[in-house]
């Protein structure tokens, strides 16, 4: 439209004209009101619905998109699960406790659980790595603390 106009009148409009030639754009692209009346789900009649009829096709169309959102999260799930894991023993657990325990009291005279938490679950510690070894079917061979051994693991 502002081709139009600098071609008509031999100069470039006015801001005020290019934001006037973008309301006449926009009026004359849009349905009329009585248009719009007698749309359902994108489909315009000759008749404007009731409003039985108007329910019915929302909800249709509701569902639609409800049905594929929910197969779209679906899909988008089932590509971030990861196989399941198998538990530890009690052995491991004991062995994971164990070298826990011994690494929370070379730093605290006094330790807390939520300090044992963070020892067992901290990565790199012993004792996450006698969980994670374990979890993966890798046997560790790591001497427990205070033995002596020298820890020796088989990755």
């Amino acid at each position: 439209m502002i081709e139009q106009y600098t071609e008509k009148h031999a100069k470039p409009p006015s801001k005020r004209t290019i934001w006037l030639l973008g309301q006449q754009a926009a009026q004359n692209t849009r349905r009329t009101k009585a248009e719009a009346r007698r749309t359902i789900a994108g489909q315009t009649g000759a008749e404007e619905p009731s409003d039985a009829q108007r329910l019915a096709a929302w909800e249709a169309q509701t569902v639609r998109g409800e049905v594929q959102t929910l197969s779209a999260v679906r899909e988008q799930a089932e590509r971030f699960t990861r196989p399941a894991i198998s538990a530890l023993d009690a052995s491991a657990k004991a062995r994971a406790a164990r070298i826990a325990v011994a690494e929370v009291q070379k730093h605290h005279a006094t330790w807390t659980m939520a300090q044992l938490r963070f020892e067992v679950h901290r990565p790199g510690s012993r004792a996450w790595l006698v969980r994670r070894d374990h979890l993966r079917g890798r046997p560790t061979a790591s001497a427990e603390p205070g033995s002596g051994a020298v820890e020796s693991r088989r990755i």
